[in-house]
């Protein structure tokens, strides 16, 4: 899991600290938050940021590598080395046994408060089937006051252990969009399918927080 920006749309390339990186990027010349090992089975996803008002950047990610799953929240300290938290530990007590993956979505509110939705998701063992959509999945939201040093978390959705509720997505700012206190929140109600290439009638639901 790395993290390089860009202040000229894409043109040129440093690390967090402002260390140029020569293009194309590779693993050792961009900022590493995470390394995971090489066994079969091992497994993460990432892709969602969000930067702070402070501009500081957020990394959102997981890992499928163990039981219960789980997910991390990353940034740099004031001395660029980046700092991760696990964010399992946030949930309310009732669902202690149960892990948080992605897909997911973060954003910071104008008023600095950081909004992070997850997959909650209870399978038996990587065994137990595919996780992805899996049966077990809810919608957990994590919110922090303070960038990320304290999390207050509550579950979205009713446990339903035969529908899962899965791939949500916040509001995001977007320059022209400005997230106020409460942004929007979509997610998919309704199950995967037998494979790819089946059509589906799912419902869509939309939150407003």
């Amino acid at each position: 899991m790395g993290y390089m920006k860009s202040n000229d749309g894409g043109e040129t390339w440093t690390k967090f600290d402002g260390t140029p990186i020569t293009l194309p990027a590779t693993s050792t010349s961009i900022d590493v938050i995470a390394q995971e090992r090489e066994d079969v089975g091992v497994g993460s996803r990432a892709g969602t940021v969000a930067v702070a008002p402070d501009g500081r950047p957020h990394v959102l990610y997981s890992s499928y590598d163990r039981i219960p799953m789980e997910t991390w929240i990353a940034s740099p300290d004031d001395t660029g080395r980046w700092q991760r938290s696990p964010l399992r530990a946030t949930l309310p007590l009732e669902f202690e046994g149960w892990g948080v993956t992605m897909p997911g979505g973060m954003t910071f509110s104008e008023d600095g408060r950081l909004y992070i939705t997850l997959t909650l998701i209870r399978p038996e063992s990587l065994e137990d089937t595919n996780i992805w959509g899996h049966p077990s999945s809810e919608i957990v939201l994590i919110e922090s006051d303070d960038a990320g040093r304290t999390f207050e978390s509550r579950v979205l959705t009713s446990p339903n252990p035969t529908r899962p509720r899965w791939l949500p997505s916040l509001e995001r700012q977007t320059g022209h969009n400005r997230v106020q206190a409460g942004p929007g929140l979509i997610y998919t109600d309704g199950g995967r399918g037998e494979n790819n290439q089946q059509i589906l009638s799912n419902d869509v639901c939309w939150l407003n927080l």
